[in-house]
């Protein structure tokens, strides 16, 4: 059972690495113009009433329920700050903690992808499309 449980965090990591390299972009501070389904971003926060457990792959990623805030943004979408930890669980071991969120690539918020920082990066995922969230603008 040891050994199982080495082996699937080793390919953990690996899937995460892969997933770092692949998606590695410029993150830099939320531009004045960067908007989501036209608004800007500033104005807006992700409020998911939920939790929202999926799994891509051998592991179960669960986004907690709360308001997720704009924090940062690269090229191609925004990243929106999760309110608590994401849970990060196997088949053959615990469950683990992770800073992470929401990103929306290209402006739209039909193209959400959940992101998870790692030691050296981030990895993202998309989500599937029976997750739900609504978009509220700020007071």
């Amino acid at each position: 059972m040891r050994a199982i449980k080495r082996i699937t965090t080793v390919f953990i990591k690996l899937m995460l690495l892969l997933a770092v390299l692949l998606g590695c972009s410029n993150l830099h501070p939320l531009s004045k113009g960067k908007t989501l389904d036209g608004y800007p971003v500033q104005d807006l926060r992700i409020v998911v009433s939920d939790p929202y457990s999926f799994m891509p792959g051998l592991v179960t990623v669960t986004l907690l329920p709360g308001t997720y805030n704009p924090v940062m943004e690269d090229e191609d979408g925004v990243y929106f700050q999760s309110p608590s930890k994401l849970i990060l669980g196997g088949l053959f071991f615990g469950s683990s903690l992770y800073d992470g969120g929401l990103y929306f690539k290209n402006g739209i918020s039909t193209n959400v992808y959940h992101y998870i920082i790692v030691r050296d990066g981030y990895a993202n995922w998309k989500l599937p499309n029976d997750f739900k969230f609504r978009i509220e603008r700020k007071p």
